[in-house]
């Protein structure tokens, strides 16, 4: 795949907010991949429920502590796959402020709606920040759906609030 967006891609990304860019890792990279997560299992199964999950019993867990250590994970931050695009869509370098990888395992449960912007953490305090979300399966009723708002982006959601930093009006939901 491509590296670079084309102009559809761009036109697309600046209404909508999001694209879908599939294909962007060759199977070797997929084996890679799996490869590292099979060697660093996610352990942290409470942070979303009540009762301690024991990996891979079905739940939704989270691996964030070593994703950068184990060079079979860490080798996806630097991919021209992602590092391209986002530097275009950015347009400046793009800095890495997080990496993590979830697994939801088979029986989970859902995962509600939500809005990435959150103007009292760094990732969603500047307008000029984007995420990369590399699914390993289709997001379906089976593995879990993923709910994108078109246009909520947009800069005219932003406004005035009674605290300093800025609010952003909730988006409509499709």
């Amino acid at each position: 795949m491509a590296s670079q967006l084309s102009a559809d891609e761009l036109e697309s990304y600046e209404r909508d907010g999001y694209l879908v860019r599939r294909g962007a890792l060759a199977e070797d990279e997929m084996c890679r991949l799996e490869r590292g997560f099979a060697r660093n299992p996610p352990f942290d199964g409470t942070l979303y429920d009540v009762k301690q999950l024991s990996y891979p019993e079905p739940g939704r867990y989270t691996l964030a502590n070593n994703s950068l250590k184990d060079p079979d994970l860490g080798f996806i931050v630097e991919h021209p796959s992602v590092l391209g695009p986002a530097a275009q869509l950015l347009g400046d370098e793009p800095r890495l402020t997080a990496y993590v990888l979830y697994d939801r395992t088979p029986g989970g449960p859902a995962i509600g709606a939500h809005n990435d912007y959150k103007r009292w953490r760094p990732v969603g305090s500047s307008m000029n920040w984007l995420f990369t979300v590399m699914p390993f399966c289709d997001f379906d009723e089976a593995a879990g759906q993923l709910f994108i708002a078109p246009g909520s982006h947009q800069l005219d959601r932003v406004c005035a609030g009674p605290e300093a930093p800025l609010e952003v009006a909730p988006p409509s939901r499709p």
